[in-house]
């Protein structure tokens, strides 16, 4: 279950794309995935909107389940804390919990970032994608 949990954190994480100290609340705006190939085909993809709110869905990599998230978040610096409001599986994200990401570096391939509650050598790379390639919105259209 921790696995799957992280796994959902990365994913509303990555939705973002410099180094820390030099992000604008723009460059946490949009579309990400979650990849094991270096972004080449992603199982997740994260979204994050202006008006304070995100999403995320995909598929737990090796058969796990398809999941979807709704979210909120704040952003202070280069730390997005995010809180979910609607989940499709509440054993695993439930309502109510918070994550909190400091974002390292933009790259080309997208930004690199960890997790607050993880081990701070744990650096985690999430990739630019477009909405177009999200396959798993239906899945939180139905939240």
């Amino acid at each position: 279950m921790k696995h799957f949990r992280i796994l959902l954190i990365a994913l509303v994480a990555a939705s973002c794309s410099t180094t820390a100290g030099d992000f604008s609340p723009k460059d946490f705006i949009g579309v990400s995935c979650s990849s094991k190939d270096g972004g080449k085909t992603c199982f997740g993809y994260g979204e994050r909107y202006e008006n304070g709110t995100e999403d995320a869905c995909g598929r737990i990599p090796n058969g796990g389940p398809e999941f979807a998230l709704k979210l909120t978040y704040e952003i202070s610096g280069s730390t997005v804390c995010s809180t979910v409001v609607k989940t499709s599986d509440s054993r695993t994200m439930p309502v109510g919990d918070k994550f909190c990401s400091v974002y390292l570096q933009k790259n080309v391939d997208g930004m690199t970032y960890r997790f607050t509650d993880d081990d701070s050598t744990r650096i985690r790379q999430g990739y630019l994608a477009k909405r177009s390639d999200k396959w798993c919105q239906h899945l939180i259209d139905a939240l």
